[in-house]
């Protein structure tokens, strides 16, 4: 990693989802305080998926990918609602393939047009050209999770 690419630090989770070529593909879960950020993610680690970060993520240019990354003092920490903070086993970085904006009741298009992840100023002031797709989602809607897998995939049709 090139100590001159841009860093940030966000308020969002990541979590990786493995791929059939045995590679990961990052999904950042973003949203509101509340929105359902880490339920989602509970939900994503279930159904075979590793913890990368709850709560902050660090983002960094390497590559010319997007990385993630949690803060060491909260690595493999995730909040679990009505439980408190529950340890896992959690994956160090992963490429982050897709954003998900949660909003918890919020009106979601049913065929929305194409959408790309805007990452923080410092990246664009670099003027790194990321493609990441993104989709809003509400949380509470019990296929989101499948939805996730199937965007984070590749299997939308554009």
């Amino acid at each position: 990693m090139n100590p001159a690419d841009p860093h940030a630090r966000i308020h969002a989770t990541l979590v990786a989802l493995p791929r059939e070529d045995g590679s990961e593909a990052g999904v950042l879960l973003l949203g509101e305080p509340g929105a359902g950020k880490s339920d989602i993610a509970l939900r994503l680690i279930d159904n075979d998926g590793m913890l990368v970060a709850d709560d902050q993520v660090e983002l960094a240019l390497a590559d010319g990918a997007l990385w993630g990354s949690a803060p060491a003092r909260i690595a493999g920490l995730i909040e679990a609602r009505g439980i408190g903070l529950v340890r896992l086993p959690y994956l160090e970085r992963v490429r982050i393939a897709l954003a998900i904006r949660l909003i918890p009741g919020g009106a979601v298009e049913r065929m929305p047009p194409r959408m790309w992840f805007q990452p923080p100023p410092a990246f664009r002031a670099q003027g790194a050209a990321l493609r990441i797709p993104a989709y809003t989602l509400d949380p509470r809607e019990a296929g989101t999770p499948a939805k996730i897998a199937a965007a984070a995939f590749g299997r939308v049709e554009t």
